[in-house]
């Protein structure tokens, strides 16, 4: 399965291929941005790639962002989606990692910052891959992969270094991927008051109700708003 984005001039580009799974990294510095996880999501769900998270960092147990973080990761354990809690300073996960690697054609992906190449080197050594430190100024990382690169994981597995990011097009996907890539919305569909919703804010919107009980998350529903008029404009 491949995982692909669209670039600045349009164009349909492969982040990577024949990936089994991907891993999304995130960390409380940079703070996630629960968009582009979204983004990450969709696209993987488009290709039936599965998806797992990494909350890197974690030893950063003062952090002010600590907080927001949690919520974060709230809202994609609520969805059913696995969390690895690492940290490379500790080390802790590392090990947990390397258990999933095994016998999968892994990817990771995330922003820039999250500490992804700094992971690669602890579960390969060899890899040498280069890390950077993040920008206090504006807790902003600064681009260390500038291409996806595979590596052999000696304990097992391949695993993919994609370049961090700080947007991710999905302009190559229909509204009907798109919406599959939302899985916890998936038991309200067909349960709105009028067939032609659109899951704004009109009366008799299973989704938005969903949201009002807590069953599906807010931040959620807005980031698919938000894609989804993307798309309309492309």
């Amino acid at each position: 399965s491949k995982l692909a984005r669209v670039d600045i001039s349009g164009k349909t580009k492969s982040v990577a291929a024949n990936v089994s799974q991907i891993f999304v990294v995130i960390a409380c510095a940079p703070p996630p941005k629960p968009n582009l996880i979204d983004r990450y999501i969709v696209a993987a769900e488009a290709e039936k790639i599965v998806v797992k998270l990494i909350a890197n960092k974690m030893d950063l147990t003062n952090h002010k962002n600590l907080t927001y973080l949690e919520k974060v990761i709230s809202k994609y354990t609520h969805v059913g989606y696995p969390i690895i809690r690492s940290s490379v300073k500790i080390p802790c996960g590392i090990n947990l990692i390397k258990d999933h690697l095994r016998n999968e054609t892994s990817l990771f992906v995330g922003q820039s910052g999250v500490g992804k190449s700094s992971l690669l080197n602890l579960i390969e050594p060899t890899a040498n891959s280069p890390t950077r430190t993040l920008s206090i100024a504006n807790e902003q990382g600064s681009h260390t992969t500038t291409a996806s690169r595979l590596f052999r994981v000696s304990s097992g597995g391949n695993l993919i270094d994609s370049p961090g990011t700080h947007a991710f097009s999905l302009a190559h996907l229909d509204s009907r991927q798109l919406m599959q890539g939302f899985k916890d919305f998936h038991p309200f569909l067909g349960q709105c008051k009028f067939r032609d919703c659109i899951h704004d804010e009109q009366s008799g919107c299973a989704l938005v109700e969903a949201t009002k009980k807590n069953l599906v998350s807010a931040t959620r529903l807005k980031n698919y708003h938000h894609i989804r008029d993307e798309l309309k404009r492309t």
